[in-house]
């Protein structure tokens, strides 16, 4: 199922106004493995998965992404060839969509691998063509940002982060603003991207999808991993009282986005 690490993490501890958040992270994850995070509000996620690729700034530790390893103290114009290498290799859905407004569907999608990547305006736009198709927004290529649904704008913010390639996708709680029609159409991109073997990191509160995709269920609390296992040994029989905390709250039916 998995094979060498991608994106590894070890001893991270990050800090947001001298407060720490992040208290010794350790952390493999292996190509093509689905890493799902649960934790209470508050407990580190959306801190943890912006370390990865340094848009939050850690004060110990180190995190290494294909072969380029990301330490405490970096700069964005010293280090700004590591940063771009790193950010280039992991992409990240956040839990809004700011997708460019003045820009097309298609050209949104495109934008990052022609001025990023120095791909020609045409291949780009071959390779965008392909990911809004993979994502079902095709037809919608040339509309306008504020004209799509929430849950559109998500799926072409996943269609945007796939096209620079990642080897590692990171989504903070990418349904999180969305009701649970358009949640569904989001989810289902995300459980095709799993069966397509995408390595991702997952922040969600969707026991029942991440019981269908996820390899491994991580349990965060007050800055460290304080439970780690299968989906089912997490969700069936968690051991930490955050664990215990969190699933007496979530539903634990059955999913219910289509299938493609």
């Amino acid at each position: 199922m998995t094979e060498a690490p991608v994106l590894i993490a070890r001893g991270l501890r990050a800090a947001l106004g001298g407060v720490e958040i992040l208290k010794g992270i350790d952390l493999q994850v292996g190509r093509g493995e689905v890493v799902a995070i649960l934790g209470p509000s508050g407990s580190g996620k959306t801190t943890l998965l912006r370390a990865f690729n340094y848009l939050t700034p850690f004060t110990a530790g180190e995190v290494e992404v294909a072969g380029y390893r990301l330490r405490p103290g970096m700069s964005e114009r010293a280090d700004r060839k590591i940063l771009r290498a790193v950010r280039t290799r992991v992409g990240m859905v956040f839990q809004s969509f700011p997708l460019f407004p003045h820009l097309t569907v298609l050209q949104n999608v495109m934008e990052a691998p022609h001025r990023v990547l120095g791909l020609s305006s045409a291949v780009a736009q071959e390779v965008a063509l392909r990911l809004l198709q993979r994502v079902g927004l095709a037809a919608l290529a040339a509309a306008m940002p504020h004209t799509l649904s929430g849950g559109q704008q998500q799926r072409v913010a996943i269609a945007r982060a796939l096209a620079m390639e990642p080897l590692v996708l990171l989504l903070d709680e990418p349904t999180s603003a969305l009701d649970p029609r358009l949640s569904a159409e989001v989810l289902s991109v995300i459980a095709e991207l799993a069966r397509g073997g995408q390595t991702m990191v997952l922040v969600t509160h969707e026991t029942a999808f991440l019981r269908e995709i996820a390899h491994r269920v991580l349990v965060l609390d007050d800055g460290r991993i304080v439970e780690s296992g299968p989906p089912a040994a997490v969700l069936d029989r968690p051991q930490s009282s955050a664990a215990r905390s969190i699933l007496g709250a979530s539903p634990r039916g059955r999913a219910r986005w289509p299938r493609s």
